[in-house]
């Protein structure tokens, strides 16, 4: 089969998005520390470096309490944050801009390789210019998303986009290996140094970061099929796969299996079971996808914590609606698994993006940030289906018009949260206003405006009270 051609790759493209990023989010790059910061970043005096001995630093890398790994990268990114600008949070919050603008960048880089190798093996009849339009108008969409905000802005949630950063590094590695392997061109380092190295600092940013293997499988099932040059089975990335996944699978669920008290006594502190999260968990699952497609304002905040929990399938009933949605939604992926492989992968890439998270964990109910690298699955598969179009003279409106007024929703929408999140006060209050049921978001607006009555500004009495 004669491969179709392939251009150079058009990096300065992705450059106006970028550009578009820094200013839309840079009103709340003068925000304060909130929430969570405080503990992990300015209650924690091993945090704070007097020196760069190697003793300083190991002990700032494993100051954290959170996870079972310390996210000792995360934590020592924080540490050099604080030892060369100070207490400051707008460096923080920089750095965490610079951050998500290398994940955009590398999301661009990524896509523009898959697009290329669907074109490749698996749909040579895509146009050419999807190689270089479809990448960019995912990777933009992604880089300005309104969910993902809390993963910029939230200084703490760095632990989020860093690992999400190293991930999209090593499957980048992936990708140009397995293109590698299959033009019989040495590819296996490229394989393992994604996996090993870029996997590793994931991991050690946030254990989310262990969800990278589940990625480049969905990637292998919808480009690369386990196949390798010849056409025949591939067994060194099957053994990989086996390595990876289905041995500690297994030994995970011989745990579970033969001795379930271990796992379950992690529920004792929450106020849900084992069942009730994993059926509250479909209704936060298709909440996202809402938020992905059509972001609301007044709908997204920080906290979530008003969501009722589900008690059965039909307690409430969007319970059952939810899972068969799922089901339904991941049917589909699996059907259009050889005719639409990009949308295919883009589903699965969301699925694989949620079962740590939003799976059996004891974590709390539902947290925006978690969507940060699974919500681009869905919006490649949503610009893919635009390819699909079946009149012709549809097609090139769908995929000028609909990205454009898509990118103009999410730019306004980022920005005005990013304004909101530029002054603790009015976050607070807005917070409260939209998520009345939340008690973290009505008890922070009252805290602050108590502490402000208490410092003499005694016009917010009232407000705390209220």
């Amino acid at each position: 089969m004669t491969r179709p051609a392939f251009t150079a790759p058009r990096g300065w493209l992705i450059l106006p998005a970028l550009l578009l990023t820094v200013l839309i989010y840079f009103p709340g790059l003068g925000g304060d520390y909130m929430f969570d910061d405080m503990i992990n970043l300015l209650e924690n005096p091993r945090l704070k470096l007097e020196s760069l001995d190697l003793e300083s630093i190991r002990s700032a890398a494993l100051s954290s309490g959170s996870g079972h790994l310390r996210r000792p990268v995360s934590m020592l990114s924080f540490s050099l944050n604080q030892y060369f600008f100070g207490d400051s949070p707008y460096p923080h919050k920089v750095f965490n801009l610079i951050i998500h603008l290398l994940t955009g960048a590398g999301l661009y880089l990524l896509c523009r390789m898959l697009v290329r190798a669907c074109r490749l093996y698996r749909k040579p009849e895509l146009p050419t210019s999807a190689t270089t339009w479809l990448p960019l108008i995912v990777a933009s969409l992604w880089l300005v998303h309104p969910l993902n905000l809390t993963s910029v802005l939230y200084i703490v949630q760095r632990m989020t986009s860093l690992s999400s950063l190293f991930m999209v590094c090593g499957l980048c590695l992936y990708v140009a290996g397995r293109l590698r392997l299959l033009e019989n061109r040495p590819g296996v380092a490229h394989i393992l140094t994604g996996l090993l190295l870029f996997g590793g600092l994931a991991v050690f940013s946030k254990e989310s970061g262990a969800l990278l293997p589940l990625y480049m499988l969905a990637v292998e099932l919808a480009l690369f099929r386990f196949r390798s040059r010849d056409g025949q089975f591939d067994i060194f990335i099957s053994g990989l796969f086996t390595l990876c996944l289905l041995l500690p699978g297994l030994a995970v669920l011989y745990i579970l299996v033969s001795d379930p008290a271990v796992f379950l006594s992690s529920y004792q502190g929450r106020e849900f079971t084992l069942a009730e999260r994993l059926l509250t968990e479909a209704r936060v699952v298709v909440f996202y996808l809402q938020m992905i497609i059509m972001p609301s304002i007044t709908e997204l905040g920080l906290q979530h914590d008003d969501i009722p929990l589900s008690r059965g399938l039909f307690d409430p009933p969007a319970t059952l609606y939810s899972l068969m949605a799922l089901a339904g939604l991941l049917l589909t992926a699996l059907l259009l698994l050889k005719r639409q492989p990009l949308i295919s992968l883009g589903i699965l890439w969301f699925f694989s993006g949620h079962m740590m998270e939003s799976t059996f964990l004891p974590l709390e109910i539902a947290h925006e940030h978690r969507n940060y690298l699974a919500g681009f699955g869905i919006l490649l598969a949503l610009a893919s289906a635009g390819l699909q179009l079946p009149l012709q003279q549809l097609r090139p409106a769908f995929l000028i018009i609909t990205p454009v007024l898509f990118l103009a929703l999410f730019s306004y929408t980022t920005w005005l949260r990013a304004g909101q999140w530029s002054n603790n006060i009015t976050h607070a209050v807005y917070e409260a206003r939209h998520h009345p049921g939340s008690f973290r978001s009505v008890y922070g607006a009252g805290r602050i405006h108590a502490r402000l009555a208490l410092a003499g500004q005694m016009e917010h009495k009232d407000k705390a009270y209220a």
